[in-house]
């Protein structure tokens, strides 16, 4: 039979008019329809959600994004209000390029919705049985997580290079005190196995996971994925500075930095020991105001713009910011700014900083120099404190791509020189990621060609990715 557009439906309910909750259910609703039909995002022309009137804390097709739909146009709308009609519903329609015939769809109803269809409940376990969802003959496969507090990155990869997912989010991981959400880690996970190509795969399937995480406890995540997953012996769950000194190739001795919506730094010893700096960084007592991180970049920006929009004509710094945020005036501005004000809002705004300094605005540019000079800054403190040579010492810095412009860069190296009379060797990072990947390879204790064939691949995902290419 040839493709032809065919509707899925369904329908589940929340307890009560929460955001969380709408988006757990929705998410739970959407896996179901999915690993049931085995339904692919790219086979989807569009998806209709609607809600009952007593829900309106958040859209649910929110929840269809962190799944990883990117590209599938997605519509939210009120349901008709019918006395007596079932209430906190949340229904969904799905337009399916599929070849297969009205009778094979299989429609979902779960929850309390279970009673407005009772022939199409489906109580289908997540995540899905092994008979539903099996891997792809293509070798060894990997799970890498790299989560901050601005977001996180997922990649799935085989080791014959063959990347399976990768998905990058702004949705944090973490409370806004910085501990982890287990449920939302749980939530990352599950997408990036369904999103997986050329079909989702269950967890048994991956031979090796690793997960870097801002300061966790890594017993208590380990043993949080076994119960859920079964992953054992094949889990690492490890700091973001470990990741970022494995994405460098582990120098020794070196100093790692971590610098995106918080800092965080260590020194490594001549035998390749991590040492955490527990005293530095954004949760240490020496913070150096996080002038070093892309939350304090994004911030300052978006008060320099406004400043000299009030004070004179558009700049190019205020250009490219409402650029970014489609804001139609000043006023408009600052509503958006107070309406989603959070460290991951500000370091998302970073970009604009780089945008308007290529355009030669002088305020971005010195904000480049400033956080440049924050970095090295830390630089000189970590060197000194921990007593290293600074004979062509190499630096790791993970930072956002805004922090790692030559122009920052130059301003980091200046403290440095001036305060120890040598240069260090700055090594920039721009995804720790890779180093998450690589620690996962070395789980499987994969050969020196493997790691480079799978790093390579993922390199080149990340350059297209980056340069808008599908």
């Amino acid at each position: 039979m040839p493709f032809v557009c065919r509707g899925v439906r369904g329908a589940t309910t929340v307890e009560s008019n929460d955001r969380e909750a709408i988006l757990e259910a929705t998410r739970d609703l959407l896996r179901r329809m999915i690993v049931v039909n085995g339904i692919r995002p790219e086979d989807v022309t569009a998806a209709i959600f609607s809600t009952t009137p007593d829900l309106n804390a958040e859209f649910p097709a929110v929840a269809a994004r962190q799944l990883g739909w990117h590209d599938v146009a997605l519509l939210c709308t009120h349901e008709m209000s019918v006395p007596g009609a079932l209430q906190r519903c949340i229904r969904v329609l799905i337009l399916w390029n599929t070849d297969r015939a009205q009778h094979e769809i299989h429609h979902v109803y779960i929850r309390g919705a279970r009673h407005l269809r009772p022939d199409r409940a489906v109580e289908l376990p997540i995540p899905p049985p092994e008979e539903v969802l099996d891997a792809a003959p293509i070798g060894p496969l990997i799970l890498a997580l790299d989560a901050h507090a601005g977001g996180y990155t997922s990649v799935i990869s085989a080791t014959n290079g063959e990347i399976l997912a990768h998905h990058r989010s702004s949705e944090s991981l973490f409370l806004p005190s910085g501990r982890l959400v287990v449920s939302r880690l749980y939530d990352a996970l599950d997408a990036a196995l369904l999103e997986a190509r050329p079909r989702p795969l269950r967890p048994a399937s991956l031979g090796a996971v690793a997960i870097s995480l801002e300061a966790e406890d890594a017993d208590l995540v380990r043993e949080a994925l076994r119960e859920r997953y079964g992953w054992r012996e094949q889990v690492r769950i490890v700091s973001r500075l470990a990741a970022a000194h494995a994405a460098a190739d582990f120098p020794a001795p070196a100093v790692v930095l971590v610098a995106d919506t918080t800092w965080s730094a260590a020194g490594v010893e001549a035998g390749g020991t991590l040492d955490p700096v527990p005293f530095a960084g954004s949760r240490g007592v020496v913070a150096l105001d996080n002038r070093l991180t892309g939350t304090w970049l994004g911030r300052q920006a978006f008060e320099a713009a406004l400043l000299s929009r009030f004070g004179g004509p558009p700049t190019a710094l205020y250009d490219a910011l409402q650029a970014r945020t489609r804001a139609e005036s000043a006023d408009e501005l600052i509503r958006w700014g107070q309406e989603r004000a959070s460290p991951a809002f500000w370091a998302s705004l970073a970009g604009v900083v780089v945008q308007a300094a290529e355009q030669g605005d002088p305020t971005a540019c010195r904000l480049l120099r400033e956080a440049g000079a924050a970095l090295g800054q830390a630089v000189l403190l970590l060197v000194r404190a921990l007593r290293l040579s600074v004979a062509s010492l190499p630096v790791v810095i993970a930072a956002s791509p805004p922090l790692l412009h030559p122009t920052a860069m130059e301003a980091a190296t200046r403290p440095v020189e001036e305060g120890l009379g040598a240069s260090p060797a700055l090594v920039p990072v721009r995804h720790p990621v890779v180093g998450t990947v690589r620690l996962a390879l070395n789980l499987l204790e994969s050969p020196d060609v493997v790691c480079q064939r799978v790093l390579s691949a993922l390199q080149a995902v990340m350059e297209q990715e980056e340069a808008g290419q599908p």
